[in-house]
């Protein structure tokens, strides 16, 4: 596992899953870190709010990059030097575009946070990282909020028993613990 994809939204979250990343990196002895922003347009579908001005996708691309930039000059102290840390930033929704961004960079795990919303919000409107996790094909590693990366030692696979040889990444599985010596269970 040569790169790890970190996609952010600039959150307090984004960025515990970028520091978990780093250690992460270090255990697996990745090379490279992207960190990735996918923006869009916001929709208005509210007829009683008033139109607003749409900025043009250029605007949309530079604040992007800029947020990045920052994120990175932030987040980047914590890293190994060993390690690189890249920037990629897309006009893409975050859950359609991340199987396509991993392809695109060579990426071979997902690194994201989850902001621990409460039933009701992630049933109202959903969970980016859930989506990305039940839905995409590069494995992902969910960070909770306040985790702390401590080295990995042991490894858990759960799966719903659907389609279980065609969806399981075992080569990704192999390389982990072959990179961390860690115990498996199934």
């Amino acid at each position: 596992m040569k790169k790890i994809l970190v996609p952010t939204d600039f959150s307090t979250t984004a960025k515990n899953a970028a520091f978990y990343a780093f250690k992460l990196a270090d255990q697996l002895r990745a090379e490279e870190v992207i960190l990735y922003h996918g923006y869009q347009a916001p929709v208005n579908i509210d007829p009683m709010v008033p139109t607003i001005v749409m900025p043009d996708i250029d605007t949309l691309k530079e604040s992007s990059e800029q947020a990045l930039a920052h994120f990175k000059s932030v987040v980047c102290p914590f890293c190994s030097p060993e390690i690189k840390v890249n920037t990629l930033t897309k006009y893409d929704h975050l859950g359609d575009g991340l199987d396509s961004v991993c392809r695109e960079t060579g990426a071979g795990l997902i690194v994201m946070g989850i902001t621990g919303a409460s039933l009701l919000e992630e049933k109202l409107i959903g969970s980016n990282t859930l989506s990305v996790a039940e839905n995409g094909t590069i494995p992902v590693i969910i960070v909770p909020p306040k985790a702390v990366f401590t080295k990995i030692e042991e490894i858990m696979l759960a799966c719903d028993f659907k389609k279980v040889v065609e969806t399981t990444p075992v080569q990704t599985i192999k390389t982990i613990l072959d990179s961390t010596c860690a115990k498996s269970f199934v």
